[in-house]
Formats: structure tokens, C-alpha cells, sequence
């Protein structure tokens, strides 16, 4: 409870359950749309790391496999962890930063899952309808 709500409820003046837990649900909020935005950028980090390492003219397989890592290792370095490392030892917001990081593994969990799940569908869809063709 903020300290805003606290001195509303002392000075006897009715609190809406809002009131009372708005702090909370923005929060959580905030941490949704950001774990979202944060599994989106993942993928279009991967296709940048790919296309990065396509353009470059390696003479050996395995120097293409080690670039490719290390830019995909460096990109999810900067995009997953980068922010919740700021949040944590910069501004010391702590409860902030186990509810980022719950909410990034609780939503690239069920993306996944999700993905698995429909598609094959779509990739069955696409090779019978160019069958059809």
C-alpha cells in the first residue's frame, strides 16, 4: 500500500480496492508489456545475427558457428539481462526485478509452448495446400 492510500485511509475517507492495489497491477502491467516486447526483440535479434553472419564470407564452417553464437550469446545478453542488471544494482528496485524476470520466463514458457503446439498445424497447412497447387 503507497503512502498516498495510507493518508487517505487515516484521514477516514473511503478506499476503492483500485485505489489500494493500483500500484501493484501497474507494476505488473509494465513487466507484461516489457517481457513481451523483450520475446519479440529475441526473434528479431536471432534473424539479425543470422543475416549478420550470412554477409560475412567465412572460409570454415566452424567460424561461421562461433560468430553466429557469439553474436546470438551477445544479443540475448543485452536484450534479456541488460535491463533487470540496471534495475537491480543502479536504482536497487529489487521486488521489480523478480517480477521482470518471473514474468519473462512465465511468458517465453507459454510462447514456446504455444509455438510447439500450432506449428506443425501450419507448417501440414502450407505443404498441402502446395500440393493442391
Amino acid at each position: 500500500m503507497t503512502e498516498a492510500v495510507q493518508a487517505r485511509m487515516d484521514k477516514g475517507e473511503e478506499i476503492h480496492i483500485i485505489d489500494q492495489y493500483w500500484p501493484m497491477v501497474l507494476g505488473m502491467t509494465n513487466t507484461t508489456v516489457y517481457s513481451i516486447v523483450v520475446i519479440i526483440f529475441g526473434f528479431l535479434y536471432k534473424i539479425l545475427a543470422v543475416k549478420a553472419a550470412e554477409l560475412k564470407n567465412f572460409q570454415f564452417q566452424s567460424d561461421y558457428d562461433n560468430f553466429l553464437i557469439t553474436r546470438l550469446f551477445m544479443f540475448n545478453f543485452l536484450n534479456f539481462y541488460f535491463p533487470s542488471y540496471l534495475m537491480a544494482f543502479m536504482e536497487q528496485r529489487f521486488d521489480e526485478v523478480f517480477l521482470l524476470m518471473l514474468f519473462q520466463m512465465v511468458f517465453k514458457q507459454i510462447g514456446i509452448n504455444l509455438l510447439e503446439y500450432f506449428l506443425p498445424g501450419f507448417m501440414t497447412n502450407d505443404k498441402i495446400s502446395a500440393l493442391n497447387k
